[in-house]
């Protein structure tokens, strides 16, 4: 599955509701890209390596690893990865120096954050910080187990004091 195709506003980031392969932003499906990351549900994002090795100790490693011979020296490379194309392309959006990813579930910013350790971007997870403590009030045990894995501690006070009524 390609995410190429035409959309009313390709560059719109605020739109990564929930995303949908078809409207992918053109910034993350660029023909000229040297590497494609292919989600676990089979979405690829076109990209430059050099904007994610700057982004990332991770992606900086491995491409700086020996490559296979046999691709073609014009051909981008591909990368399978485990994160589905939702998380991936809000990961990306980190990567490049634009604006911030909406998210709309705390199993949106959960599979981020998890995503951003994976792959080496301490600034991402201080940059949705901001969007954890909507959910101290909703979702305050899942965000107490989150904060605590990740040594969030003010948040994880945050989530202890929020009142409980169930």
């Amino acid at each position: 599955m390609s995410a190429r195709s035409p959309s009313p506003d390709p560059d719109d980031v605020e739109s990564f509701r929930s995303i949908d392969p078809v409207r992918i932003p053109s910034f993350l499906d660029d023909p000229n890209a040297d590497v494609i990351l292919r989600s676990s549900d089979g979405v690829e994002f076109r990209v430059f390596k050099v904007i994610l090795s700057k982004s990332s100790p991770f992606f900086n490693d491995m491409f700086s690893l020996p490559q296979a011979t046999e691709q073609s020296l014009t051909a981008a490379q591909v990368i399978d990865v485990a994160e589905d194309s939702t998380t991936l392309a809000k990961l990306l959006t980190y990567c490049y120096p634009l604006r911030t990813p909406k998210f709309t579930t705390l199993e949106e910013v959960i599979a981020f954050i998890s995503a951003t350790d994976k792959y080496q971007l301490p600034g991402a997870m201080e940059r949705v910080k901001s969007e954890l403590e909507t959910y101290s009030s909703t979702q305050p045990v899942q965000l107490y187990m989150l904060a605590c894995r990740y040594s969030l501690e003010r948040l994880a006070a945050k989530a202890c004091l929020i009142p409980h009524t169930r």
